[in-house]
Order: structure tokens, then C-alpha cells, then sequence
């Protein structure tokens, strides 16, 4: 599995709504994946240009396109893609060995639901944990 995460240092810049949802366990989370043979490449937005900061999200995107999930909305808004993409709300850009386009996280699921990043690290670790 690579793992891909947008995170900023200066975490007093993250939203406190649904799509940060257990983001302070982040960091020790994506560290346990490591542990266990994970690729983890980590990135702070901050540190990139606009232009670069979008190229980034962009590649984000392409799972959502083949998956039919919603992110422009949890990035960004209608008018300003990606103006939070890794700073206000940390990604999380999943490959894996079977699929080869991948998840980005967090995402707007059915329901309107949106799957945090903290949902599927704990989720992973489980599977591992079950020898899944």
C-alpha cells in the first residue's frame, strides 16, 4: 500500500468539522501502516506554490472521477477548487497493490456521508490486524 498525506505543520490552521473528523490521530495512525510495511510519503501543502498545491490535488482527484465520490466540495468550493486542499483539510491519497486508480480521503459518500481519513487508517489497521 501508498500512502500519500497532505498535512500541514501548523496544525492551528485545520477546520474542526466532519471532514477532520479524528485528525489529531493521524499522525500516529499513518505511522502504524508504516510499521507494518505501508509506503508513506509525507507532504506539507504549505511548503508548495499555489500552482504546485493544485497540480497535487488534481492528481487527488482522479479516483473520485473513476469512483464516483464527491471532493471538490471537501477541498475547496464551486468557484475556488482546492483552496483547502492539505492545509484547512489534510488528504489522504490511497494506492493500493489490486486497485490501480486508488482513494483520496476524505470523501463525500452515498448518503451524503463523508469518509474521513482517521475512518480508513482505523480501517485498514483492522484488516491487517484480522489478516486481511
Amino acid at each position: 500500500m501508498e500512502l500519500t498525506l497532505y498535512f500541514p505543520r501548523d496544525q492551528a490552521l485545520l477546520f474542526h468539522d466532519e471532514r477532520n473528523r479524528g485528525i489529531e490521530e493521524v499522525p500516529a495512525l499513518v505511522a502504524q501502516l508504516e510499521r507494518r510495511g505501508a509506503t508513506v510519503l509525507r507532504v506539507d501543502p504549505s511548503a508548495l506554490s499555489a500552482e504546485h498545491r493544485f497540480r497535487e490535488y488534481s492528481k487527488a482527484t482522479i479516483p473520485a472521477v473513476y469512483k464516483k465520490y464527491e471532493v471538490k466540495r471537501i477541498f475547496g468550493t464551486n468557484r475556488h477548487s482546492a483552496c483547502w486542499f492539505g492545509i484547512q483539510v489534510p488528504a489522504l491519497v490511497v494506492k493500493g497493490r489490486e486497485d490501480a486508480v486508488g482513494d483520496t480521503y476524505p470523501h463525500r459518500g452515498p448518503g451524503n456521508t463523508v469518509v474521513t481519513i482517521h475512518q480508513f487508517l482505523t480501517a485498514a489497521l483492522t484488516a491487517m490486524d484480522n489478516g486481511g
